[in-house]
């Protein structure tokens, strides 16, 4: 924003002009006070209206960005300063993740349409002369930025693992760069070949970036014994259990609270999953950790540690989100107990060969009885087999079709 706001001050012909910096200060603090007071005041009281349809979220998030962006350039701000503003005005509510999760594709799209129109200024003739500014300014962002992202986070005293992961994750030229140097280069105060410059170094870095990352385990193998340097004799203990909780509950309507009682019995971190604003309400009464957001959104899962989790419960009878909550849990985390709960018994039967620890059919067991088998056995795993196995045996004498028939 600082950086937004001291290049929207400044024209190529009477470089940095004090006073239309200060007067632009000043209309900014004008319109973003009662901006972030409506965020904070305003915006979570209305959260039922807003959040209750996803269509009506997914607009609000459309109106607001706009909106708020040309609120700022009406007042002779770049239009980037006014939607940075609007993102941070909204991140602090409780159902920012859902709306930013609604709102990725169309994101995405932009991302593109922002690229495309950048490759229509590229002059290839011209590269030639810029070829030594592209080499070292990918140099800069693949190897030297990483080389100091990992002396200042080990000299924070993190272990040599994390410096050399966060490291990697910085080795490219952000987009916000990018538009930073377009508003640079509609005030003349660079000049068009420059921005082209950027733009294939930010091509270049990003690709390389996305391969450094995927493969940044066996790159820290390789490295492992030089990276020493980087790292402290005495480290931080790594928190992973600050963003992790060991049990997940997806879905509260369906006995839910049922499933709260013997989470609170284990005195274990849990998470409640939920979508539904009056939910969201009485969870935050009860001072219960929870993530507002779709079941299905792979970003949301991550955020609540389901990779580390050691219990899942699903009270969802959704068969499709359901049966992705398996397939994700095979291959991220194995060792998880998973309980989920089915509709019809050939669901129930799906869900149990697709690995699923426990099946609920609700006019056969209900929340009270599962939730006081986890307060008897814990987090055990091989305490629910012989509990899966008289259910399946039960459900194939009473249910299946050589039963039947």
């Amino acid at each position: 924003m600082v950086a937004l706001l001291f290049v929207s001050s400044q024209q190529a012909s009477s470089g940095i002009s004090v006073h239309q910096l200060t007067l632009l200060l000043a209309k900014g603090l004008l319109i973003a006070i009662p901006l972030f007071f409506v965020s904070i005041a305003v915006l979570p009281k209305l959260h039922k209206l807003i959040a209750d349809s996803q269509e009506f979220l997914f607009l609000f998030g459309i109106g607001w960005g706009f909106g708020v962006a040309a609120l700022f350039a009406k007042a002779g701000f770049s239009i980037e300063v006014g939607a940075l503003l609007a993102g941070v005005a909204l991140a602090s509510l409780p159902y920012s993740q859902e709306m930013g999760a609604r709102l990725r594709p169309l994101r995405d799209f932009f991302v593109i349409v922002f690229f495309i129109s950048l490759g229509t200024r590229l002059e290839f003739g011209s590269l030639g002369h810029l070829l030594p500014i592209i080499i070292f300014g990918s140099i800069v962002a693949i190897i030297i930025k990483p080389l100091i992202v990992m002396t200042t986070i080990g000299a924070l005293g993190y272990t040599k693992q994390t410096s050399f992961k966060a490291a990697l994750a910085t080795s490219q030229v952000s987009e916000f760069s990018l538009v930073l140097v377009i508003l640079a280069a509609t005030r003349a105060l660079v000049p068009n070949s420059f921005v082209a410059a950027l733009t294939l170094i930010a091509l270049i870095t990003i690709a390389v970036s996305t391969y450094l990352m995927m493969y940044n385990d066996s790159l820290f193998r390789m490295f492992e014994r030089y990276l020493t340097l980087f790292e402290k004799r005495r480290t931080h203990f790594e928190q992973d259990n600050q963003h992790h909780y060991d049990m997940i509950l997806l879905g509260y309507n369906k006995g839910g609270h049922e499933f709260l009682k013997a989470f609170r019995a284990l005195n274990k971190r849990f998470v409640v999953i939920d979508y539904d604003p009056e939910v969201i309400d009485t969870l935050e009464h009860q001072k219960v950790d929870f993530l507002y957001g779709d079941a299905m959104d792979i970003e949301l899962l991550e955020e609540a540690g389901l990779d580390k989790s050691k219990l899942v419960v699903s009270t969802i009878t959704d068969h499709a989100t359901n049966l992705f909550l398996l397939q994700l849990l095979e291959k991220f985390n194995q060792h998880a107990i998973i309980i989920l709960h089915a509709e019809t018994v050939e669901q129930a039967f799906e869900l149990y060969d697709q690995g699923a620890t426990y099946v609920i059919l609700p006019h056969h067991i209900g929340s009270e009885k599962i939730s006081a088998f986890i307060r008897r056995n814990g987090l055990s795993k091989s305490g629910f087999r012989e509990y899966r196995e008289k259910h399946l045996a039960y459900l194939q004498l009473h249910y299946s079709p050589a039963s039947e028939t």
